[in-house]
């Protein structure tokens, strides 16, 4: 629980999620410069994590799944790159690292999967809209497995 108080115009929050461990990410592993990691918002660190953990768990690794995987998932907030209007330059790694646009794309392109990748944001359904996407998707045969699943981490 954190609370803030109101002086300086900022929100009381009473209550919070809060993630330990949010910014550490073992780039080496997922073949990912440490400067690039470094420029990642956390919510594509984390899915990149997450979606790993989930093959591992469910008992495959990545080439039983085939390269026909459709990746949906359900983001909302981007406001990590806020964390860097200060910057006189932008860096090279910023528009790739910064916005949830790319999540899907990071994961399909990492784990070499050739099915759809969208990134659904429609606020606070993104992850039920994510999921109606993948079952559609694998309904009509765009993949045969689906990767699907939400992330939303207020940065700032």
């Amino acid at each position: 629980m954190r609370e803030y108080s109101g002086d300086s115009g900022e929100t009381e929050v009473r209550w919070g999620g809060f993630i330990d461990g949010i910014d550490e990410f073992d780039a080496e592993f997922f073949n990912i410069s440490p400067r690039e990691a470094e420029l990642m918002d956390p919510q594509q660190r984390v899915f990149l994590q997450i979606v790993w953990k989930a093959i591992e768990d469910a008992g495959y690794n990545t080439q039983d799944l085939g390269s026909k995987v459709g990746v949906f998932v359900g983001a909302f907030t981007n406001d990590y790159a806020d964390l860097f209007r200060e910057l006189k330059e932008i860096p090279s790694h910023f528009c790739s690292g910064t916005f949830h646009s790319v999540l899907a794309n990071r994961v399909s392109y990492f784990f070499n999967f050739h099915g759809p990748s969208e990134v659904i944001d429609t606020a606070c359904s993104s992850s039920l809209v994510a999921l109606h996407q993948a079952l559609n998707a694998i309904r009509l045969n765009d993949c045969e497995l689906a990767i699907v699943g939400g992330v939303n981490a207020i940065i700032t």
